[in-house]
């Protein structure tokens, strides 16, 4: 996806939801299951698939392709991601022209979004994490539990930014993903 910091916001979401309008379109092609799609993002990553399960299309306009696919998914991974834009001071990377910056990133904040609509949550997080404050992940816990949406908060220690390729990670997500078909659509 294009990055905020060389294109402006919602250019990084508008890919990930081209992306899941992409499978869709080309599942019979691959063999893929549309039934089985589960997003997975670490960091920049982590934050985009969480704002995919709990704010979806949003108002933002379609683009790249395959407009008339669905975005739908099972659930969500997100490792080491950021939940809420307008606690972080790096975040000011997210601008949206024409639409002001506190209003831009809260739109792009998905504890902002969540509700009992909201797709099912893996969430990893580490207390050293230097990127982005543990707390990000324990509010963003609070808020799925809250409004009812499954999900499971992985809390760490001593992890640090946590990468998508370590053995527990991957475990775990697939300990996850096996609960999450287990449960039916």
């Amino acid at each position: 996806y294009r990055l905020v910091t060389c294109t402006p916001a919602p250019a990084c979401y508008q890919d990930t939801l081209c992306a899941i309008r992409w499978v869709h379109a080309h599942a019979d092609e691959y063999q893929l299951d549309p039934e089985r799609i589960f997003l997975t993002g670490m960091s920049a990553g982590g934050h985009l698939v969480s704002l995919a399960a709990t704010l979806g299309e949003g108002p933002f306009m379609k683009m790249g392709g395959w407009e008339d696919q669905p975005i739908d998914f099972r659930a969500a991974i997100s490792v080491s991601g950021a939940y809420d834009l307008l606690k972080l001071d790096w975040a000011c990377g997210w601008i949206t022209p024409g639409v002001p910056w506190d209003q831009a990133r809260s739109l792009a904040s998905p504890i902002e979004h969540v509700s009992a609509d909201s797709k099912p949550m893996l969430i990893f997080h580490s207390d050293d994490d230097r990127s982005i404050p543990v707390v990000q992940a324990e509010r963003m816990d609070d808020t799925l539990t809250q409004n009812k949406v499954h999900h499971q908060y992985l809390h760490y220690t001593d992890r640090g930014h946590i990468q998508l390729t370590e053995d527990f990670v991957v475990e775990e997500s697939l300990r996850f993903i096996g609960e999450i078909e287990n449960k039916g659509p």
